[in-house]
């Protein structure tokens, strides 16, 4: 190699020093010269507390582009710290929650590399990422690593994991324990490290909502409301295209239609505040997400069991959940089941959902409710199928009854009627705290992409009545706060109807079934009673 050679690789890697030192101290400069993105004034300010503070926690609403701009938080980590002194660190409650992420920094990774072979930039980011959310360098040494929390021992999922330059991400971070929150805290603490939090604010009794104690002076502490997207405010510079899915004035009337202004659901998801006065809510972000993260791998001998919650012919929806018992498997980060466990388990998935159909009709042929069901049950092999009969359900529960069906068994569900235990006002509360109680054992495997019963079961209230016991909010109560019936999370709960609680033999009879018996077949217990029984011969 030639002086002249030497001398402009030499002046090349100079430059390159120079810029990177540039960008290491502007993120937002490096978003839009290297990757060529556009930020709106939040994002920017989110990147700029990185850069200043030691520890960054975000409480957002819904839809503002917080995991995206921690995309390019990780992608200009990685690009403007020597890659052998740095590591990106990321995990949030769920697997599925976890690559929101990295997709994010996925996509940033190939349009670095489509810039750079196009000749806009004069480098790509470095190594390469794997499909289990790894960022590897060609030696296979990693840069960073995106993972959930692991089934168990939380505190050491990333021991020993240290690095002069250590980014530590917690996405969702709401739904974190204070174990892992521990965790992330316990690996970047070096001067140079840093760590964001980010969450919608929905758990006011979170350890991160903890962070919002005014005695802790370590946190720079941020709010983005929806009302600050620029898909309300039009922010000036701001160029809003097709591709991005930015929360505006459509899911605002959207959220305060269902939940009203005062519910905590549309403080924390609108607002992007805690709603540290709201009413006790019956699931907490932590319990839905184990619930995301377990996996239930289901007997294929087991019969499962349907429940519907039944709506007219209105806006409302029919809907259906099957459940299927099973066995609870240990997973690893990316959420494959790796170890069988000996722990029964429940999963939970949505059968089917429709609206504008008539209950019932006499006209053969015509499609109907109660005709969905029963081939529903039929296709699936139902064992059983919970019926909600406090309503318009009744109708449905008897025209399943005309069709004389002997496959599977009609169970009709009264949310009013006693539970079986006195700690709950009614059957109702008993089945939610049901579901709620399978969540902390860690048994219920619900489906992380159905944010309809994801979002209703986040919202249900519960309060303790003057007599001690536990209550569900009522659907009046909640229509006359302009909320819609939780036709998801009620027909998940008819679908958990634990079958044990059913009465059985004589009991299970309705009143004035006529029965014929054996009188031998008493004598035992008549004698026991009341003395032996006397007969005519």
């Amino acid at each position: 190699m030639s002086l002249v050679e030497v001398a402009r690789d030499a002046s090349g890697e100079i430059a390159r020093l120079l810029r990177q030192e540039k960008y290491k101290d502007d993120p937002v400069l490096w978003a839009e010269e290297y990757l060529g993105i556009q930020l709106w004034s939040k994002q920017k300010e989110i990147l700029y507390s990185i850069r200043d503070n030691r520890n960054t926690a975000v409480a957002a609403g819904h839809g503002v582009g917080k995991s995206h701009v921690a995309g390019v938080a990780v992608a200009w980590w990685v690009d403007t710290h020597p890659p052998e002194k740095t590591f990106v660190a990321t995990t949030a409650p769920s697997a599925s929650q976890v690559n929101i992420l990295w997709d994010n920094v996925r996509r940033f990774f190939n349009l670095a590399l489509k810039r750079y072979q196009a000749g806009i930039v004069d480098h790509p980011l470095p190594g390469y990422i794997t499909g289990d959310n790894k960022w590897k360098l060609g030696d296979g040494s990693q840069l960073g690593q995106g993972r959930k929390p692991p089934d168990s021992d939380s505190d050491v999922a990333f021991q020993g994991r240290h690095a002069d330059y250590l980014f530590a991400i917690g996405d969702e971070a709401v739904g974190l324990n204070q174990g892992f929150l521990d965790a992330l805290g316990n690996i970047a603490t070096g001067p140079a490290n840093r760590q964001l939090l980010l969450a919608n604010p929905t758990n006011p009794g979170s350890p991160m909502a903890e962070l919002w104690d005014e005695r802790i002076t370590t946190w720079n502490r941020m709010h983005i409301s929806v009302f600050d997207s620029p898909a309300v405010t039009n922010e000036d510079g701001f160029i809003i295209t097709e591709d991005m899915s930015l929360s505006g004035w459509d899911y605002i009337e959207q959220m305060k239609e269902r939940w009203g202004e005062d519910h905590p659901i549309y403080i924390a998801r609108v607002t992007g505040q805690w709603a540290f006065d709201s009413n006790d809510l019956v699931f907490s972000p932590e319990q839905l997400a184990s619930a995301q993260n377990t996996v239930v791998v289901v007997d294929k001998d087991e019969q499962p069991r349907h429940g519907w919650d039944i709506s007219g012919e209105g806006p409302d929806y029919t809907v259906g959940y099957e459940l299927r018992k099973g066995v609870v498997w240990l997973t690893d980060e990316t959420g494959k089941p790796v170890t069988a466990t000996d722990q029964e388990g429940y999963r939970i998935r949505r059968v089917d959902k429709w609206n504008k159909l008539p209950l019932v009709s006499m006209v053969e042929g015509k499609d109907n409710t109660t005709r969905r069901i029963h081939n529903q049950a039929l296709e699936h092999a139902a064992e059983y199928v919970t019926i909600d009969v406090g309503g318009i359900g009744k109708s449905v529960m008897d025209g399943l009854v005309s069709l004389e069906a002997t496959s599977y068994q009609l169970i009709d569900f009264l949310g009013v009627k006693n539970p079986s235990h006195e700690s709950y006002e009614n059957l109702r509360a008993e089945m939610f705290f049901l579901l709620r109680d399978d969540m902390v054992l860690g048994r219920l495997d619900l489906d992380s992409e159905d944010t309809n019963l994801i979002n209703e079961l986040s919202g249900v209230q519960y309060e303790e009545t003057r007599r001690g016991k536990l209550k569900i909010e009522g659907k009046r109560e909640m229509r006359s706060r302009g909320m819609k019936s939780p036709d998801h999370a009620d027909a998940c709960t008819y679908a958990r109807f634990p079958v044990e609680l059913l009465p059985t033999g004589v009991d299970a009879l309705p009143v004035g079934s006529e029965v014929q018996v054996d009188p031998e077949d008493y004598l035992d217990e008549e004698a026991l009673e009341y003395g032996q029984p006397s007969f005519l011969m």
